[in-house]
């Protein structure tokens, strides 16, 4: 749940094997497909944390953009140097970058959760923003021709899909809560990001599975895309995307079922899935803690094994684990966030069992270039 797809979909190589969970028979996992595995990081990154990203399996990171750092008044100009220092770390190592675009700024409105629909100069700022930054980072961005870039001869790897908010069914991110609001905002980003870059890809906001709440502020994933389906024109957005954040893999397992059902039913069925963040932490202190670093390891991987065996069946192309490093407790913007890491808080990379545990996942190396 923190405040945080690729532009083509990697090979697929299957694998025959049977899924190892709980009260599905067999003892093999079956192997990923290249490029299906994401991290969403809580940290900032350094090119030896995106190098190991490579190393492990990890194809793709997931990047916030805050409205609010980047354009912090009404003023038209931005503040790009962190994003364009983790997207430069990311795409050093071949990784791709989603970024899901948040945050309004307060010269907008009046909290950073309010969705920019409110009024038409509201809409228009946002989506004057979303087109400086696919002429910043798209195809034909500027970012790409700095003369620093140029001269460390960066990898080009323009970004081609957006993601449009976060968990836009929660109110801890988005106020109003509604199908109708977050449809308008779709449509309207959709439009500006495509009269910039005709190729580029809409993703919807990472649902939160199961937030808790009253139904003004808190709506189940696959009920809000249901309402969602009537709100906005199909063809706004390429890829629909869950955060099925759950106590154990059973109820995950639940909670993508009745996700992948809600979509075929409101029409969506043809739109592929992407899981945007899951995680579960080493701590301790509600369902997303596990105790212990090796009770969050063998929650990862049966969890992680049980999305790669369901993939087909749910239309699922990639998924981001939440989160790379812990934080301290004293940092930590979540119960669970401070130890959902793969590596321990604090300086260098020491990994934690869920690292190993993610390492020896079966994977299929990418295509040769």
């Amino acid at each position: 749940m923190k405040k945080l797809r690729s532009t083509a979909a990697a090979g697929v190589i299957l694998v025959a094997a049977v899924l190892a969970l709980g009260g599905c028979g067999g003892s093999d996992t079956e192997e990923a497909p290249a490029g299906f595995f994401g991290v969403a990081p809580q940290t900032t990154l350094t090119e030896a944390d995106t190098a190991k990203m490579a190393k492990g399996g990890i194809a793709a990171v997931r990047l916030n953009v805050d409205w609010s750092y980047a354009q912090p008044n009404k003023y038209p100009w931005y503040v790009w140097d962190y994003f364009d220092s983790q997207v430069a770390a990311v795409v050093s190592q071949g990784l791709d970058v989603l970024p899901f675009v948040y945050g309004t700024p307060a010269w907008v409105s009046g909290r950073p959760t309010d969705l920019p629909v409110g009024s038409d100069k509201e809409l228009k700022n946002w989506q004057t923003f979303l087109a400086a930054l696919v002429n910043r980072y798209g195809p034909k961005g500027d970012f790409w021709k700095l003369p620093e870039n140029v001269k460390s001869k960066l990898p080009v790897r323009p970004i081609r899909t957006w993601q449009i908010w976060n968990e836009s069914n929660f109110s801890y991110f988005a106020t109003p809560v509604s199908p109708q609001q977050y449809g308008k905002l779709v449509d309207a980003s959709a439009s500006t990001i495509r009269d910039e870059d005709p190729g580029a890809e809409v993703m919807l906001a990472g649902l939160f599975g199961s937030p808790k709440g009253p139904p003004s502020k808190a709506v189940d994933a696959d009920k809000f895309l249901t309402e969602l389906a009537g709100h906005v024109k199909k063809s706004s957005f390429d890829t629909i995307a869950i955060n099925p954040y759950a106590a154990d893999t059973a109820k995950l397992e639940k909670t993508m079922e009745a996700f992948h059902s809600a979509a075929k039913k409101s029409g969506l069925g043809d739109k592929p899935i992407e899981i945007t963040e899951i995680g579960w932490g080493s701590g301790s202190g509600n369902a997303f803690v596990k105790g212990s670093q090796s009770a969050q390891a063998d929650q990862l991987k049966s969890a992680l094994s049980y999305l790669v065996g369901a993939r087909e069946k749910l239309g699922l192309e990639r998924v981001y684990w939440f989160t790379w490093k812990d934080l301290s407790e004293a940092e930590s913007t979540c119960s669970f966030c401070y130890s959902a890491g793969l590596f321990e808080a604090g300086e260098g990379l020491r990994p934690k069992d869920a690292w190993d545990a993610f390492e020896s996942l079966p994977k299929s190396d990418p295509p040769s270039s």
